[in-house]
């Protein structure tokens, strides 16, 4: 009989076996084309809200807590995030609605980010009076706090949703609506490297009045229009319907009987 050759064992040496690659924790990147973000605050849901990238914490200011994000009144609720090192090359993106009800004629804020007070070492993003027009700014104190800043004559609509990216880059702003570059400017400045003392969401020049879904930032990073793109394709339209605000208290509780709805 011609010999068998051995067969191996079904049984590897564990030696020879490659070990299994370990999963990075933090934040994932759902595509390729968008760099990794330093911070990323998702408001939707009633769960406590936490940057993922970092153990920085927000601080409500009466702001609420909807299955859809932050809701804003428009009178005198904002939000605060933990201070941070940050500037330079800056980009930071944001999906929200204004409320359907918001004041037209109202100048607000969708961020503010300043230092030592505002108006000072200030960058952010708001609606003007003029109502569509939105106005990504950036101040700085060592330019004898000069400021720089694009213009959008139809960023907003009330009572519908909008991804807004803005990037700083040396003397370059840009600004996105709905994945496609709407302004630029090579006017521009970039913000100054400092730890700003304020990070306001919903506050600034006047309180924003609608519902914030998400906020993301990139320190030192420049997105381009293949990571704008991807990312507003990846903003999950399907969970957001117009925004609504949250209802009213019932009258229940009110300590004047006639008041009451369930009173005759």
């Amino acid at each position: 009989l011609e010999s068998v050759p051995s067969v191996p064992s079904v049984h590897a040496d564990p030696a020879q076996v490659p070990s299994k690659p370990v999963v990075p924790s933090g934040p994932i990147v759902p595509d390729a084309a968008i760099p990794l973000w330093s911070h990323f605050w998702d408001f939707r849901g009633s769960s406590e809200i936490k940057d993922d990238s970092s153990d920085m914490k927000i601080k409500l200011h009466g702001a609420e807590r909807t299955p859809l994000g932050l809701f804003f009144n428009g009178v005198n609720q904002y939000a605060q995030l933990d201070s941070w090192t940050c500037g330079n090359t800056t980009s930071i993106e944001v999906f929200l609605a204004f409320d359907k009800n918001a004041e037209w004629s109202k100048t607000q804020s969708v961020f503010d980010f300043n230092h030592p007070c505002h108006g000072s070492n200030t960058v952010h993003l708001r609606r003007n009076q003029q109502g569509a027009l939105g106005i990504f700014q950036v101040r700085r104190e060592d330019a004898g706090n000069k400021y720089k800043q694009i213009e959008c004559n139809d960023l907003w609509q009330l009572g519908e949703w909008t991804h807004v990216v803005c990037v700083a880059e040396g003397t370059t702003l840009r600004l996105y609506k709905n994945g496609r570059l709407v302004q630029s400017s090579t006017n521009g400045q970039p913000p100054q490297v400092l730890q700003r003392s304020n990070h306001w969401i919903g506050k600034g020049d006047g309180f924003f009045h609608g519902t914030i879904a998400y906020l993301r930032i990139w320190n030192g990073i420049k997105l381009n229009d293949n990571a704008v793109s991807a990312l507003y394709k990846h903003r999950d339209p399907q969970r957001y319907p117009p925004p609504a605000p949250p209802p009213a208290p019932h009258h229940g509780s009110s300590k004047n009987p006639n008041q009451c709805c369930n009173m005759m």
